[in-house]
């Protein structure tokens, strides 16, 4: 391989992608997936598991764009590190489930709806790095990364299909754990994308390659942040409002095959 040839390949992060997007959906697929099969066996009855599943996705619809707001504000922060931090405390929930199984029906219900949580909280980022890694000059096939994450989603449910019926609901906090370990060690090893703004910043600088540091004036930092606001978005994009709008049918069936089918299944076969 040639000196090209080799800077070319460092240079492409699609395989390093690829495996953030098949982890994280193997996840997906097991906490999501297998939600109902879980909190079923933890003695929760159909509309508890209903009602834990909405909580979930109505506090990440509130938190991901204060959340977000925080990433970009932050200069210490990178969006892989707070993938690794959830990563994290994905690990440490799904392991309290495993040992917490048999136990106290409110303490799983809390914990299962904060893995639910941080799951669906990291998904804007795993797309923020993405986006990143694009943004700063780095080769990313992001079509093909993703279809690795729908392969993962269906290997995952496939296998935890076959081997659950062995072991029974418990294998779905161990799966937890084992795909929340993996996305934490692929974002770990994920190479370092410095923001388009920390570029910008450091070209500006002078001959020694510090950049200057001016604090803008609170007129142009009101402004700024008054653009930055959801409301502002949608006003200046309200073709991507409707376009919203008219995905909200789609999820809300998906939500209703992926958590109610086992449901529906079990009141079935107990009639």
């Amino acid at each position: 391989m040639t000196m090209k040839h080799r800077a070319r390949a460092s240079r492409d992060l699609t395989f390093p992608y690829a495996l953030l997007q098949m982890f994280y959906w193997m996840n997906m697929a097991v906490t999501a997936g297998y939600a109902s099969f879980f909190l079923l066996g933890a003695k929760l009855t159909n509309s508890q598991i209903g009602l834990l599943l909405a909580t979930g996705g109505l506090l990440s619809a509130l938190i991901q764009p204060l959340l977000a707001a925080f990433a970009d504000k932050s200069s210490s922060l990178s969006v892989r590190f707070l993938m690794m931090l959830m990563s994290a405390l994905l690990l440490v929930c799904s392991l309290l489930l495993v040992f917490l199984f048999h136990g106290n029906i409110a303490a799983v219900s809390v914990i299962y709806l904060l893995a639910y949580l941080i799951l669906l909280l990291q998904q804007p980022f795993l797309n923020a790095i993405g986006a990143e890694s694009i943004d700063a000059g780095r080769r990313l096939n992001f079509g093909l990364s993703r279809a690795f994450g729908s392969a993962g989603y269906m290997a995952a449910a496939f296998l935890l299909g076959q081997f659950s019926v062995h072991t029974g609901p418990v294998l779905v906090p161990a799966g937890i754990a084992a795909a929340s370990f993996a996305l934490l060690l692929s974002s770990a090893a994920y190479p370092k994308v410095q923001k388009h703004s920390q570029q910008a910043g450091g070209a500006a600088g002078g001959n020694d390659g510090v950049a200057q540091s001016e604090t803008p004036p609170a007129a142009s930092r009101s402004r700024t942040e008054a653009e930055g606001s959801i409301f502002s978005f949608f006003t200046r994009y309200p073709q991507y409002a409707v376009a919203l709008a008219g995905l909200l049918p789609i999820f809300i069936g998906h939500i209703y095959i992926n958590n109610y089918q086992k449901m529906m299944h079990d009141d079935n076969f107990s009639v």
